[in-house]
Parts: C-alpha cells; structure tokens; sequence
C-alpha cells in the first residue's frame, strides 16, 4: 500500500496545489496525509475530487498556521480513532489486512514540542486497545541526526535526544534511515 505524507507549508496557493496534484499523480496513493496546509477544512471537499480520493478528513488551521487533510481511496476503508491539531489516529482496512495509521504534526516551537512527544506516547499505550500494526507518518519537526538538518539553527542534541528517546519508548522507528 502506497502512502504520502507531505508538508505543504501552505495550499492556499495555485503552485503548491499543482505540486500536491503532481506527487498524487506520480506515485498513486492509497492515503493521502497533508500537514501545515493553512487552509480551512471547507476547501477540501472540492480538492478530493480533483485529486482522486473517495475520503477525506479535516483537521482546520487556527489563524495563519496548522491545518491537516487526510484523503483516502475507495478500496481502503478509515475508521477514525482520534483527531488534534497535531495528529490523525485511525483503523486501515484494505484489501490485505486490518492496521492503524497516525498522520502526525509535532509541534513547530521546541518550546512546546515535548508535549508533542508526551503525546506519542499516550497514543502508543493505547495501541494495545487497537492491537494492529501501527504505522506512524508524517513531520515530527524534529531530527535523530545532525547531519540530517539541511536549513535553519542547528538543533540541540538535549532536543534529539527527547525525539529519539521518545521514539525507543514507544517502538516507532525512522525508516528514513534504513
């Protein structure tokens, strides 16, 4: 099953729609997960059509930031589990086997983004109440590595070191780097 999960930093203009359609286009996901889309949930109904999705499921944006989307196709069936302004939590059944996705959006202020990783966790304790494969997508904000910060002030390794330990806590691996 092909899944994309993409920053958009914002659809509300015509190239990164353009964009959105053209990665839908060329890799033909099943699920679609969009976040930082700072657009409200009312323009998605018209988009799932255009991008060639059954499902849809809005998280809105508050002010000029956040705002998630999840699209899904018609032989993938969703169950919705949870919702936040960082994550969508919900059951997958496809036509091989029952699973659970999270489309996750940590916090962009490392101020406040151990409160994104408190949050995983609590998702992960209820996986038990799921008891499915759990597969976790999405832009964390944060990184395992240095060398894997292209732009911006270079992150802390206290910053790193609560990302990867949250990441050990909870079994969730960065298959970016496998």
């Amino acid at each position: 099953m092909n899944c994309i999960c993409w920053n958009a930093r914002g659809l509300s203009n015509a190239r990164a729609f353009a964009e959105l359609c053209r990665l839908v286009k060329d890799h033909h996901p099943y699920i679609l997960f969009v976040c930082e889309t700072k657009v409200a949930g009312h323009r998605c109904p018209g988009w799932k059509g255009k991008l060639g999705f059954k499902g849809h499921f809005v998280v809105d944006n508050q002010g000029k930031s956040g705002g998630l989307m999840m699209f899904w196709k018609d032989s993938v069936d969703i169950t919705m589990k949870s919702y936040s302004r960082g994550h969508i939590d919900c059951g997958v059944l496809d036509q091989r086997k029952q699973w659970r996705f999270t489309g996750f959006y940590g916090n962009p202020d490392a101020r406040f983004r151990r409160f994104s990783w408190e949050f995983i966790r609590k998702l992960s304790d209820s996986d038990e109440e799921f008891g499915l494969p759990w597969v976790v997508r999405g832009d964390f904000n944060e990184v395992c590595l240095l060398s894997e910060k292209k732009e911006g002030a270079p992150r802390s390794f206290s910053q790193m070191k609560d990302f990867k330990d949250t990441l050990e806590e909870t079994g969730i691996r960065d298959i970016h780097n496998e």
